[in-house]
C-alpha cells in the first residue's frame, strides 16, 4: 500500500531527497522535501491582495506530507486493515513558530521532518515530530512538538 498523498491545488511537496526510516537523533526516522516554488500558484493570487505569500497553514502542511511519506516507509501502517493519518492529531501538544515568508520569487522550499517518539496507545498509534521548512536555504519555520495519529479504520 503506497502512502496517502495530496494532489492538485495541495500537493505541497514535488520530491523527496532524503529519507533514512531509522535516522534523526533518537533513530525514528528523517526525512526532507522539496517543492519547487510556482510563482503563478493560486494560494499566491488568494493570499494576500497585492501582497502575495504562500498561507503558514500550507507550510505546515507540506511539513505534515513530508511526515506522512516518512511513516509510511517506515511501515507503521503494515497490519492495518484500512490505515488513517489523522493530522494533527486530536488532545496532543504543537508548537509552532514562524520568522518569514516564502513569496512568488522564491525557487524552493524544503521541509525536514524527524521523528521523536512513536507511542501504541489503545486506538491508534501517536508519532511525535518535530521540523523545520527552509525556503532558498533560509530556515522559516519551526514546529516541534507535531504530533499525528496513525490508527486503523479497517
Amino acid at each position: 500500500m503506497q502512502a496517502p498523498k495530496a494532489v492538485g491545488r495541495m500537493q505541497m511537496i514535488d520530491e523527496i531527497d532524503y529519507c533514512d526510516p531509522n535516522g534523526g537523533e533518537a533513530g525514528l526516522g528523517l526525512i526532507r522535501s522539496q517543492q519547487h516554488v510556482d510563482p503563478n500558484a493560486w494560494y499566491f493570487k488568494a493570499h494576500f491582495y497585492q501582497d502575495p505569500v504562500q498561507p503558514g497553514s500550507l507550510g505546515l502542511d507540506a511539513m505534515v506530507q513530508a511526515l506522512t511519506q516518512l511513516i509510511w516507509k517506515k511501515g507503521l501502517h503494515e497490519g492495518m486493515a484500512s490505515p488513517h493519518l489523522t493530522t494533527l492529531a486530536p488532545n496532543a501538544q504543537i508548537k509552532w513558530s514562524y520568522r518569514g515568508q516564502v513569496t512568488p520569487e522564491r525557487k524552493t522550499v524544503t521541509s525536514v521532518m524527524e521523528v521523536l517518539k512513536i507511542e501504541e496507545r489503545d486506538e491508534d498509534i501517536l508519532i511525535t515530530a518535530r521540523g523545520s521548512l527552509w525556503r532558498d536555504g533560509l530556515r522559516v519555520y519551526e514546529v516541534g512538538p507535531m504530533c499525528v495519529s496513525l490508527r486503523d479504520d479497517g
